[in-house]
């Protein structure tokens, strides 16, 4: 039987790992060797995070220690096989000989060894895998207590809408019993079905049996922001950061909210710092962490060159811990042309074309450049690409780049309506599968929306329409896109701006004036407003 305290601990370190948190699920598992010094398990969980961390040879050392132990033997071997064929040279005689005991205990491995084995192949995304050798477990034993909750992380992690209420059903046998871990799966499902009033009422009921388990606070707060009940969502935080200041969660979030719901530069780089901190202390070596939490935060500063100075050094960092992802240096590239520095954001992208001839976003970074340079010399470059990949299929970004140029070129024909419909029809679709959160902000991209609104406004006079007129196709998309922007970034000004001149247009001067007001108010130096 297991002991809370042991229960607590693996649902923590199972936590982090399946969100990437890999310096923290090790400073867990080291808690757990700390508490539970014989229990071989949670040296199993500290190898698993050092490999994770890129670790390899710390890796290799502390799996090596618990080959013998039976339970753990078949994921040790995975571990260390994967360990092994990371490391920059290779001894293939160690892993031609891994892979043979492997293929032997395989034969005789008895269900524990097999649960084990799923449960560290469900942690470095081998979905298919993880599922071979939980089935055969189930074979063996369908009634081991924490199989459960792998089977549901399982089927929530890589199926569709019927496999969340089968990820339900795994996770229902522990929630009879309390498991944390089985708690915020369950949890989870209720957010995939959109129940997330029953979510936070699931989670309560763990936060009420252990009020210091701060996955279950986090996962409150997302369903609240989720919600838009931004105000307890604040709460929740402050409740986090009592109990871990270093909370990266909490952090991220309360920087979400001072950019996009409150418009406040100056709070939102003030928590930026405490971010950074935070990152330095629970998660210095994590580079994926650095790159996704920089470009987020970038595409909701809107310009505010304070705040992206930050992001890029943030995901200059995370260049400087893995060199060779490419899609780091494209990020770079990208937080340039945002600010406006051609020149660096040009010698980004250009680093890029020369390690991946065939990147093509790289390619077109370096047009974006060339446009905003000179769209003249930019011309034959412009119609080339389009020509190119008319046939085979118009991403986003050069459907942008056409009607970027088209409109400094003065060209205002129907293939850049189209373009621009095309873009913001899309936009709004792909948000319908995300709740409002991080993925959902990223995704919405509220920068890249404003640039695509901008561009429908092309070259119409401004000048207030006659009351009750229809709007152009294109325009007609764009307010649907504000609408979008204003509900989930009541703090971005330029959405508020531009919703002002598209009712100003329709000769609706109240409900213009009524969004610059707000505007305004939200930037009282904001000059276009005034104007």
């Amino acid at each position: 039987m297991l002991s809370d305290k042991e229960v607590l601990i693996r649902s923590t370190i199972h936590y982090y790992c399946l969100h990437g948190f890999n310096r923290m699920m090790a400073n867990t598992a080291l808690e757990g060797i700390r508490v539970f010094p014989s229990d071989h398990k949670f040296r199993l969980y500290y190898g698993i995070s050092l490999l994770l961390e890129a670790r390899y040879q710390e890796a290799i050392r502390e799996l090596d220690n618990i080959q013998e132990d039976q339970n753990l033997v078949l994921a040790s071997l995975l571990a260390l096989i994967h360990a092994h064929k990371a490391c920059k040279s290779l001894d293939r005689e160690e892993i031609s000989k891994l892979e043979g005991k492997l293929r032997d205990q395989r034969k005789q491995a008895k269900e524990v060894a097999l649960y084990f084995a799923g449960l560290y192949l469900l942690f470095v995304g081998r979905f298919d895998k993880s599922r071979e050798y939980l089935d055969r477990m189930l074979k063996l034993n369908n009634n081991l207590r924490e199989a459960s909750n792998v089977l549901g992380w399982l089927e929530l992690l890589s199926g569709g809408d019927k496999s969340t209420s089968q990820a339900a059903q795994f996770f229902d046998k522990g929630v009879k019993l309390n498991d944390p871990e089985a708690i915020l799966g369950k949890s989870k499902c209720l957010e995939r079905s959109g129940s997330y009033w029953r979510a936070i009422e699931q989670l309560n009921q763990m936060i009420v049996l252990q009020p210091s388990f701060i996955p279950a606070f986090i996962e409150k707060m997302k369903l609240q922001v989720a919600l838009k009940d931004w105000e307890q969502a604040i709460d929740t935080a402050g409740r986090i950061l009592t109990l871990d200041r270093h909370c990266i969660e909490a952090h991220r979030y309360l920087i979400i909210y001072d950019l996009v719901w409150e418009g406040n530069e100056a709070s939102a780089s003030s928590r930026f710092d405490d971010l950074i901190s935070s990152l330095e202390i629970r998660e210095p070596k994590n580079g994926t962490l650095l790159y996704e939490t920089g470009k987020l935060i970038s595409r909701l500063a809107f310009n505010k060159k304070r705040i992206i100075e930050q992001t890029y050094s943030m995901v200059e960092k995370a260049t400087f811990l893995e060199p060779n992802r490419i899609e780091y240096v494209l990020e770079l590239g990208h937080q340039c042309l945002i600010i406006n520095r051609l020149v660096d954001a040009k010698r980004h992208f250009t680093t890029v074309t020369r390690a991946d001839e065939a990147n093509l976003a790289a390619a077109l970074g370096v047009l974006h450049c060339a446009i905003i340079e000179d769209p003249v010399k930019a011309a034959d470059q412009v119609e080339a690409m389009e020509e190119l990949h008319k046939s085979t299929g118009m991403n986003h970004d050069l459907m942008y780049l056409c009607c970027l140029w088209n409109r400094k070129m003065g060209r205002n024909h129907d293939q850049t309506n189209q373009y621009l419909i095309q873009i913001i029809d899309d936009r709004l679709y792909s948000l319908k599968s995300f709740s409002l959160g991080l993925k959902y902000y990223l995704r919405l991209d509220p920068q890249f929306c404003l640039n695509v609104v901008q561009l429908c406004f092309g070259d119409l006079p401004f000048e207030p329409g006659v009351k009750g007129q229809s709007l152009p196709a294109n325009l007609s998309k764009a307010k649907d896109l504000l609408g979008v922007l204003i509900s989930n970034c009541p703090g971005l000004t330029g959405s508020l701006y531009n919703m002002a001149r598209v009712n100003y247009f329709t000769g609706d001067l109240r409900a213009a004036l009524c969004y610059l007001d707000k505007a305004v108010d939200h930037e009282p130096t904001f000059i276009d407003g005034h104007f």
